[in-house]
């Protein structure tokens, strides 16, 4: 966190974008000899709360740098992780439902937003906040001006695959088996299944699900989401022995 710091504070005034990727509540949830721990170390739960306890203290050590910084007052802060850690209540609803902190005193207005979003959401947020018209290849939306029933994050977890909007989520196999569709907001932890009676509901969040899936990984593997060489748009008058004729050379 301090080598962080230091490297913003050399940005002087130009603008800059800065990440820091942290691993200590992943295992083997390591902290510093002689840290005061809060558990003893003899479960993975201790370990995991004492190396949560340390990430915490480090945020504190960065934030109590950054605010003596030139770069605090125009820097937007964005705070979230990759998944949650449940423990003995992980279900379907929770192993991805994680916080998006957004801190940036006197830009952005204190206030809680309860749209449903997912790591995608981040750039398109970002320049939002910044208010910057630019082309960009995420497959995200501005979390800060969607209205909530706009809102949806799609997940993976092993073999399933999620669709979560405000109200429903689909857990999908993409198997012959029909996805299951609950509740969170009346069902925390997905024990029923409503497909029977909504379903409806199921069979137009399944084809919009599997819809997404397909026409983004087209676009990846046609290399049309943020194509490498501006010529690959012309590739079209080409056939297919010319293309593999340029790939030899």
């Amino acid at each position: 966190m301090r080598r962080a710091h230091q490297q913003f504070a050399r940005a002087e005034g130009r603008p800059f974008l800065g990440v820091i990727y942290t691993m200590n509540t992943h295992e083997p949830f390591m902290t510093p000899d002689g840290y005061p721990l809060l558990f003893p170390p003899t479960t993975d739960m201790n370990r995991f709360f004492n190396a949560l306890n340390y990430s915490d203290f480090t945020l504190k050590v960065f934030f109590d740098l950054a605010r003596q910084a030139p770069y605090f007052d125009n820097t937007i802060f964005m705070l979230l992780a990759d998944h949650s850690r449940t423990g003995d209540s992980f279900n379907l609803a929770n192993q991805h439902h994680i916080p998006l902190l957004i801190y940036a005193p006197g830009v952005v207005a204190p206030g809680r937003n309860h749209v449903v979003g997912s790591q995608l959401d981040i750039l398109p947020t970002v320049l939002g906040l910044l208010e910057l018209q630019t082309l960009h290849a995420s497959w995200g939306q501005d979390l800060l001006r969607i209205p909530a029933e706009r809102g949806f994050a799609v997940s993976v977890a092993g073999g399933q695959v999620r669709w979560r909007d405000r109200r429903y989520l689909v857990d999908d196999g993409l198997a012959g088996a029909r996805p299951l569709l609950c509740e969170p907001p009346v069902d925390p932890a997905c024990r029923a299944d409503t497909w029977p009676g909504n379903a409806d509901v199921g069979e137009t969040l399944k084809a919009r699900l599997r819809a997404y899936l397909s026409l983004s990984q087209t676009l990846m593997y046609r290399d049309r989401v943020y194509p490498r060489r501006a010529t690959w748009a012309h590739e079209d008058q080409r056939n297919r022995g010319d293309r593999v004729g340029d790939l030899q050379r």
